[in-house]
């Protein structure tokens, strides 16, 4: 969405997405689809042809990447899934900050036409792989889900498949949620009318607790939305929905 939007970007406060209807293709649109290539191949050159002038290497100090780099180093291997990974952002910025790269495999679940963009950008590279499922029989050290799980209707169900990995750590990304109660409500994209979660933070951590993971770091993020990165722009909801900033969310498996 570019940033001469002048609309709100969220209309509405629902309690489920069944009161919701939604319109156009989103995030599988054309407009999304060209947008996402175009910023996924231009990354990815400017890390091949200098790492020190790739801006969004340090976009908003992210756990990932650190945490990533540590476990490389230690293990001199490193497996990640990538939930909602878009055509591969994470792992460009993954592959330009870890020194050493060669056995990194990162695996990223997307819809099909990101999927397919992701694929053709990636021809030439086998350590990143594109499932429009969540992969079976394999193995991760990371699982990741970075400004995704806000579009899941049954959100529940999802963390629970992709906590049964049995990953030993669990990061979360641009996660919209705070103090407010759970609430739905509706996206506004080009031409597109997306359900949205904004979560309360207390519960998405007691969610994780009974799928057997531990909070251990927790912090706000600050999105960049309509090419700014300031607090949520929630100024048409009551001042008790707005969340003002996302979160940043880090979990270890409890048996670990």
């Amino acid at each position: 969405m570019s940033n001469s939007f002048n609309g709100p970007i969220w209309e509405g406060i629902y309690k489920d997405f069944d009161e919701l209807e939604s319109e156009g293709r989103g995030f599988e649109s054309s407009t999304w689809i060209e947008h996402s290539f175009e910023k996924a191949k231009k990354m990815r050159e400017l890390s091949r042809d200098s790492r020190e002038s790739m801006e969004d290497i340090s976009f908003n100090g992210s756990p990932l990447y650190v945490l990533a780099s540590i476990m490389y180093a230690q293990n001199n291997r490193l497996s990640v899934l990538d939930f909602g990974g878009g055509m591969g952002f994470g792992y460009i910025v993954m592959e330009a900050v870890i020194p050493e790269s060669d056995n990194l495999d990162f695996d990223i679940v997307e819809g099909a036409n990101n999927c397919k963009g992701g694929k053709k950008l990636f021809f030439d590279d086998k350590r990143v792989n594109f499932f429009e499922q969540l992969p079976e029989d394999k193995r991760y050290d990371i699982l990741h889900i970075g400004s995704s799980l806000q579009y899941i209707h049954q959100w529940k169900d999802l963390l629970k498949a992709l906590c049964s990995y049995e990953a030993k750590y669990f990061a979360f990304t641009d996660l919209p949620s705070g103090e407010n109660e759970r609430y739905a409500s509706l996206q506004n994209y080009y031409d597109s009318k997306i359900p949205h979660w904004f979560f309360n933070t207390k519960e998405v951590i007691g969610v994780m607790n009974t799928f057997g993971y531990k909070i251990i770091y927790n912090s706000h993020f600050q999105a960049n939305i309509l090419q700014r990165f300031n607090h949520y722009p929630q100024d048409n909801f009551d001042e008790s929905s707005r969340i003002f900033y996302s979160k940043m969310l880090l979990f270890v498996k409890k048996d670990i």
